[in-house]
């Protein structure tokens, strides 16, 4: 099963991702910021992270370095 971790601030993304998300039968996770995706990365692995680049504090970018 697909583990799907979105990242992103904006409510429209995070729904479109959820219905897609479960219509595949994936397991689906959201963080609204870069600094609450590391607090779940912490807590467990995910197979995809569709993160937003262009955040407020923590930005994907260095999400990215954090996930790598």
């Amino acid at each position: 099963m697909v583990s799907l971790l979105v990242v992103v601030d904006e409510e429209s993304l995070i729904h479109a991702f959820q219905k897609l998300a479960r219509r595949r039968g994936w397991e689906f996770s959201v963080a609204r910021s870069g600094l609450q995706a590391m607090e779940i990365l912490d807590s467990r692995p995910y197979g995809v992270a569709l993160v937003d680049l262009n955040m407020n504090g923590v930005s994907g970018l260095e999400l990215l370095d954090y996930i790598r």
